[in-house]
């Protein structure tokens, strides 16, 4: 929508305290039932727990979901003995719960990784032009996908099915996405899916269509600004369905009640668009950010994933860990699973029933440089993490026994 007419139909809301700034949005009528569903969102306790196991006043959800300590309660209901009985319980528990694998490195010191998941858990690893399927779940072996007549820089894979995958052959420009069956590694079938497109990121709309992000839109090439724009292909026609998104490529990531969350990279926060937003874009026209509504501000947001308890976590380039934002519990924290932090990529899937995050991260961009990747239960992923949550309490109980004493003097 734009022009006169959108603007008619345009209505000031609320206002929205963002990490950076205070600022008005104008929103539209289809972004009031995004923010209706937004505001569920942070209704929903079950999944995730509650701050109410924690004593009155220990902590308290600060703008954008930065921890905040409430000092005044803290120093009523709180003693420093409590609160280092809290560091002691919560020390063992913070950077233990993440399992990991060596892949095979980079073969080009201009290359990338990126990764999907089948239904069993095993990963699709590509990097430089070759891919991997992992052997069983758990395992640490792995087997090439045979060599086909194509390259990819890769800029995603995404997984339909476990005999239907996509990888993106990334690049400058328009590009191939490739269709193959990871499920037979010796002969899978690899051909290009419709025409090229660029393709910064892709995630499974259904079996036979993709969202994908790219410099299209209204962004007719990547040097164009903006030029990062979510059409939804399947394989013969592009539709858009979000425009004008940021002057550069950022993630995104789709729910299982097919919602999107989607990156800016102009301010690098995570705006929620509702699967009846987005088909309704199919008739009516593109969207753009004012119809989503803002969830968080992060760090950085080139790679984003949702996990299956609904939080989202976003990580980049030569950032401090992984960034994750619980809107439930209107949190946030910031993992570090390695001691090398070159290039987070943050990943979700479920196996069983169960729900997992994991990451690749390379740890330079050095030939045969290391490539690890992680994993963990995601209910095991505590937001704040207890490392977090200790040394805030270590501090409070600091500050408590300082004040104490100058009473007393």
């Amino acid at each position: 929508m734009g022009g006169m007419k959108a603007e008619a139909r345009r209505t000031r809301i609320q206002s929205v305290d963002t990490n950076r700034k205070s600022e008005h949005l104008t929103v539209s009528p289809r972004r009031v039932t995004a923010q209706a569903a937004a505001e569920n969102l942070h209704r929903k306790n079950e999944a995730c727990g509650s701050w109410s196991d924690f004593p009155p006043g220990l902590v308290s959800g600060g703008n954008e979901g930065s921890l905040a300590i409430n000092r005044r309660n803290t120093m009523k209901s709180i003693k420093p003995a409590a609160l280092l009985a809290l560091l002691v319980l919560t020390a063992p528990f913070a950077g233990a719960q993440w399992l990991t694998y060596n892949l095979p490195p980079l073969s080009s010191p201009f290359g990338v990784g990126t990764m999907g998941h089948l239904s069993d858990g095993r990963y699709l690893y590509a990097a430089t032009g070759q891919a991997w399927i992992q052997d069983a779940w758990a395992s640490a072996s792995f087997t090439e996908l045979a060599a086909g007549s194509y390259y990819f820089d890769p800029s995603f894979v995404a997984v339909a099915n476990d005999s239907l995958a996509y990888i993106g052959s990334g690049g400058w420009g328009a590009t191939d996405i490739l269709s193959l069956n990871p499920s037979t590694p010796a002969s899978p079938d690899s051909a290009p899916y419709g025409p090229p497109v660029q393709n910064y990121r892709a995630v499974v709309y259904d079996a036979t269509s993709l969202y994908i992000g790219g410099g299209f839109g209204s962004g007719t090439n990547m040097f164009s600004s903006p030029n990062h724009a979510i059409g939804l292909f399947d394989g013969t026609t592009n539709r858009i369905v979000i425009d004008n998104i940021s002057a550069f490529s950022a993630g995104f990531d789709r729910d299982a009640a097919g919602n999107l969350y989607v990156a800016s990279s102009d301010d690098n926060t995570v705006y929620f668009f509702t699967a009846a937003q987005l088909a309704s874009a199919l008739d009516d026209g593109p969207l753009d950010l004012n119809d989503g509504v803002p969830l968080f501000t992060f760090q950085t947001t080139s790679s984003v994933a949702v996990d299956g308890l609904g939080r989202i976590w976003a990580s980049g380039y030569l950032t401090t860990g992984i960034e994750v934002y619980d809107p439930n519990l209107d949190l946030s924290s910031i993992f570090t699973p390695g001691a090398s932090n070159e290039n987070y990529l943050v990943l979700s899937f479920e196996r069983d029933g169960v729900a997992y995050v994991g990451w690749l991260n390379n740890a330079d961009w050095d030939t045969d440089a290391d490539m690890v990747y992680g994993y963990a239960e995601a209910s095991a992923l505590v937001v704040p993490e207890p490392s977090s949550v200790a040394l805030l309490a270590l501090g409070v109980g600091t500050l408590a026994m300082v004040l104490r004493a100058r009473r007393k003097g």
